[in-house]
């Protein structure tokens, strides 16, 4: 049997210490468009063995399209497979950028976040996680979410360009504001000065139903936290604020449970990750874009240890959410429990972020 008591406190370490350790990562280039337009590109990138890039697309006019390329390669040299809403598995290959959402909308914004592996002499690999409001703004409209893996099939180059380009340009734009920013790192990086700063940071110290991360306001927002459930099932549900905690019927979203059909929750007072309330440790990793002027949309994973032991094999949901607050930054994350059981001291949260 798997040492609880042993493996708890490894786990509170990787919690705390990944976004800021010595050769972290670090913010390479970015690009905001000043007025509204179909093109934002990053040029000038260093070489670096890993990127993670954050892309937060505004709607201008009617049904833009959100699209990588790299290095400005217009060829049919990309790929991708991608699932939209936990739906089946569909593929697109020998195409001149990955797509991302083809379907446009009536929402104002998109948020990805993804990873890249860049090694010049094999084909470039992504994964990607995208949430929008393209259904709609308010709480009564779900998010959509979208999870792509794709392929640049380039076995020369290294990356040194990201372009993002709306790859519907007869219907619509992006509006002054969209962004793309670059981070990278590198295994020989050891620079200290890491884009991701702790905001905030929280161990229980008895046992509790909330760990409020209060923290001062960053656009781009990473959330980790560790629960040791105590007493009964516990869930660690997401809600925000500005000043205060906002506990009203403003939130909604949309999920998958060890990839069952896909749940959808709307006008809830909190941001429901998943719906396996559990008694044993759980993980949870999340990222939130969180403008002023538009609502916060959310997207991450979740999961648990399913039982001591090799025999038992973890739960997972992956989730996307929105508080629908298009008035002000949060500044504050609280994960708040609302089951019959707590969460035990030493359960943590932490939250990162930056501009």
């Amino acid at each position: 049997m798997v040492n609880l008591v042993k493996v708890a406190p490894d786990i509170r370490t990787l919690v705390s210490q990944l976004p800021s350790a010595v050769g972290g990562w670090v913010e390479l280039g970015r690009g905001t468009l000043g007025s509204p337009g179909d093109n934002i590109d990053v040029s000038s990138l260093p070489n670096k063995r890993y990127y993670m890039i954050l892309a937060h697309h505004l709607l201008n006019t009617t049904n833009p399209m959100p699209t990588p390329r790299f290095n400005s390669d217009i060829g049919n040299n990309y790929a991708r497979r991608f699932s939209q809403d936990g739906g089946a598995d569909g593929t697109t290959t020998g195409i001149s950028s990955i797509f991302t959402d083809t379907l446009g909308g009536t929402g104002d914004q998109w948020f990805q976040v993804f990873y890249l592996s860049n090694l010049a002499a094999v084909e470039k690999l992504l994964h990607m996680h995208m949430v929008t409001n393209r259904g709609g703004t308010g709480a009564g409209i779900a998010p959509t979410r979208y999870e792509i893996a794709g392929k640049w099939a380039n076995t020369v180059d290294p990356l040194d360009e990201v372009n993002y380009l709306d790859a519907n340009v007869s219907a619509g734009n992006f509006a002054t504001g969209s962004q793309v920013v670059v981070l990278g790192w590198d295994p020989a990086d050891v620079h200290t000065n890491n884009s991701w700063e702790e905001l905030a940071s929280v161990e229980l110290g008895a046992t509790a139903d909330k760990i409020t991360l209060p923290f001062t306001a960053k656009k781009y927002l990473w959330v980790k936290c560790w629960i040791n459930p105590t007493g009964g099932r516990a869930r660690p549900n997401i809600r925000m604020g500005a000043g205060s905690e906002d506990t009203g019927t403003n939130y909604a979203n949309r999920r998958s449970q060890n990839n069952s059909a896909e749940q959808l929750n709307t006008n809830l007072d909190f941001i429901n990750s998943q719906n396996l309330a559990s008694i044993v440790p759980q993980f949870q990793n999340f990222f939130i874009v969180n403008n002023a002027t538009h609502e916060k949309l959310v997207t991450g994973n979740w999961m648990d240890q399913g039982g001591a032991g090799a025999a038992n094999a973890p739960q997972r949901s992956e989730f996307v959410g929105k508080w629908a607050n298009a008035v002000s930054q949060a500044d504050r994350v609280i994960i708040y429990n609302d089951e019959a059981g707590d969460f035990a001291a030493g359960s943590i949260g932490k939250v990162w972020g930056f501009d």
